[in-house]
């Protein structure tokens, strides 16, 4: 199974007088979080944590935490740089895929994301329940949560129930734009090449006319999604030429 938590801050007592958490001290509070962890989540599944996992020296309670890990870096991370054994991967932001539906993870809540203009999901932290989310969008956190991981089946349960994302695209409002883009090609200043989509905010650059087309591809796939991207791609090349009167 797939689980998703945030700002869980172990060993941050003040966080208990921040967010007003119900517990008596530090020491209570960690070992809630890590029963309430170790209750949903077996040792095959995976955690997608989204930042500000903790305080000073969190290799103790890491090893008491069941499931595979991967930490996406919150504002208070610091300290775990020396837990990078207990995690699969650290990054800053990631996209992820499961059963066609494109997920992107941030410890910070955004306006807009990846996708997001198809549906796309964005599961957050760092508000502490006190954000109210837009669209397909989730605070995945601790204090919004009952102090415990959410599974991938509750947001699936909570997105069902949420509106569209607002610049979600109508497709019988731009159905003709689908079948296809046009790009202006440039020779770049400093060399090569750059290619900028006439209605779409799609830019990409590369050294040679090969890499630039599978680049505009990518570029192409990657902004419209699975299913959705335009039959053909137009290159119109622009090419400035100063001329002697």
């Amino acid at each position: 199974m797939i689980f998703f938590t945030s700002d869980t801050h172990f060993n941050h007592a003040n966080i208990i007088r921040y967010c007003a958490r119900p517990f008596a001290d530090v020491n209570e509070m960690n070992e809630a979080l890590i029963a309430n962890w170790n209750r949903v989540v077996g040792s095959d599944d995976l955690v997608y944590h989204l930042g500000d996992f903790g305080w000073g020296d969190c290799r103790p309670i890491l090893e008491r935490l069941g499931g595979r890990k991967v930490l996406v870096i919150g504002s208070h991370d610091l300290p775990m740089k020396n837990c990078g054994r207990f995690f699969e991967q650290m990054t800053p932001l990631l996209e992820i895929k499961h059963d066609n539906r494109f997920i992107v993870l941030c410890h910070y809540c955004l306006r807009v994301w990846a996708r997001s203009h198809y549906n796309s999901w964005h599961l957050y932290g760092h508000s502490h329940g006190h954000l109210e989310p837009i669209g397909k969008s989730w605070d995945v956190g601790v204090d919004a949560n009952g102090f415990a991981p959410v599974s991938l089946a509750q947001v699936e349960t909570i997105m069902a129930a949420r509106p569209d994302n607002p610049n979600l695209v109508r497709r019988g409002a731009k159905e003709h734009a689908m079948n296809e883009i046009i790009f202006l090609v440039e020779d770049a200043p400093e060399g090569g090449f750059t290619a900028r989509a006439l209605g779409e905010s799609i830019f990409t650059e590369s050294d040679s006319l090969p890499a630039l087309h599978e680049r505009i591809r990518d570029a192409v796939h990657c902004h419209y999604g699975e299913g959705n991207s335009p039959k053909l791609i137009r290159l119109h090349f622009v090419r400035e030429e100063v001329l002697s009167v």
